[in-house]
């Protein structure tokens, strides 16, 4: 997909071309007046980013904090509450996607179309609550929504920013839809086994902390990550995205660092339980628009529930500027 760059003072604006067309669903059409000019919706955006399209009845809006996130901030104008909670598998692969039946249901109680354009807020300013709107917008993205974002800083900063709040989410208006997730942007086991053990190429890129990347007990080093794999961390990554440098220049700088050929191989993210392994998805394929990035949702949990081994962590030199 063809992308412009335009320079904004905090932020990086990708212009995107007409969706295709949606998946099969059953809605009530929003009025043909309301969708005939595209709202402006970029992968990244500011609180004013939302402001400009905040009245727009085309524009859905989602809420992902959970239960034990502070709702007393108050809510964005119009957004639904959809907790993050719902998007994820069991306790002990929390990273498994919900099947395509599971998902439906989500977005017909919710009432959200894949040919709207939609945008995701995180609980706060933290790369944890990024890391699970990341993880939701490629889940949409699979889904077959083509026009998202993710507002950086969230509800917290929404609020902090002095922006317009409601004391409760807007009600849901629930609508049947019908999606099937795409394995477009995502690895199976299988395919994370062929990478790893050599018998196919490209790359597996651990987002976790290196502490955790190589992990101790006692000061010895324990087996933590899957053969083969390089540790960026994504923590790192999202904060590049902040100062006065282009967004998409800080990221491509962080990801020149790595041993990867971003643009020839399968490049598979993961981390523990699929949310870090997210944002540096989202800011590999998203921000910078590489086609041959994945996500393996399922990551180490996952991995380690079927049986499967993991290894030392080995920190590789990295690339010179």
């Amino acid at each position: 997909i063809g992308r412009r760059l335009q320079r904004r003072t905090s932020s990086t604006t990708l212009f995107l071309p007409c969706a295709s067309e949606p998946v099969a669903e059953t809605f009530t059409p929003v009025s043909a007046g309301a969708v005939s000019d595209l709202a402006e919706i970029n992968p990244l955006m500011e609180g004013l980013d939302l402001l400009a399209v905040l009245d727009r009845p085309d524009v859905q809006i989602v809420d992902l904090r959970m239960d034990k996130d502070k709702l007393d901030i108050g809510f964005v104008p119009g957004a639904v509450h959809v907790p993050f909670s719902l998007w994820r598998g069991p306790k002990d692969d929390p990273g498994r996607p919900p099947t395509d039946a599971a998902l439906s249901q989500i977005l017909s109680d919710a009432g959200l179309r894949p040919d709207l354009p939609t945008v995701l807020l995180p609980a706060k300013d933290h790369v944890m609550h990024f890391a699970r709107a990341s993880y939701a917008y490629w889940l949409l993205k699979s889904a077959g929504f083509e026009r998202l974002g993710i507002l950086d800083g969230g509800s917290q900063r929404w609020a902090n920013s002095g922006f317009e709040t409601r004391t409760g989410p807007a009600r849901a208006r629930p609508a049947p839809v019908l999606v099937t997730l795409a394995d477009t942007w995502r690895a199976n086991a299988l395919e994370v086994a062929a990478v790893a053990s050599g018998q196919r190429e490209g790359a597996l890129i651990d987002a976790r902390p290196e502490g955790i990347f190589r992990r101790q007990k006692a000061g010895v080093l324990v087996p933590s990550t899957l053969h083969g794999a390089q540790n960026m961390e994504s923590i790192e990554l999202h904060a590049a995205t902040f100062g006065d440098e282009d967004p998409t220049l800080s990221v491509l700088s962080r990801l020149k660092e790595q041993r990867v050929d971003w643009e020839n191989v399968p490049v598979i993210n993961f981390c523990s339980d699929g949310t870090l392994g997210a944002v540096n998805w989202f800011y590999a394929s998203e921000v910078v628009g590489i086609g041959n990035v994945k996500l393996f949702p399922e990551s180490i949990r996952g991995w380690q529930g079927d049986g499967n081994p993991v290894t030392i962590g080995t920190l590789g030199e990295r690339l010179a500027d």
